[in-house]
């Protein structure tokens, strides 16, 4: 059963429905830097966070929404939040730099700022 004019029965309902092509934003979770607090497991409305056998935490796309609640509660910013256009680009990137380079970090640094001013130049050519 789909939910009808926005109402929401109750939590998870992604889990029914896939709805994780409706994101805008991805969320990538760093599993180096997660300390396993499991807030994101916790605050994740869809569920859509899991602990995989090796006992690391996972998204499950199918159901990610992208609200990223779950990186906003990270406090150790372990999951960062990635346009879905850019994906494939940020993967690529990310890729060259594991495995030559420590420099990840601030790469995402520039990412995250490089995403915010062009939300900014978005909003004022508006």
């Amino acid at each position: 059963m789909v939910t009808i004019g926005a109402i929401i029965y109750e939590p998870g309902s992604t889990v029914r429905n896939k709805t994780g092509g409706w994101r805008t934003f991805r969320p990538i979770l760093n599993t180096e830097r997660c300390i396993k607090c499991e807030l994101c497991y916790i605050f994740c409305p869809e569920g859509a966070i899991y602990e995989d056998e090796e006992e690391k935490f996972r998204i499950n796309y199918d159901y990610c929404k992208g609200c990223l609640i779950c990186s906003k509660e990270c406090p150790t910013n372990a999951i960062t939040n990635v346009r879905e256009e850019n994906y494939r680009r940020y993967c690529e990137i990310e890729g060259e730099l594991r495995e030559g380079s420590s420099e990840i970090d601030r790469y995402r640094k520039y990412y995250h700022r490089y995403n915010t001013l062009l939300g900014v130049k978005r909003e004022l050519e508006k």
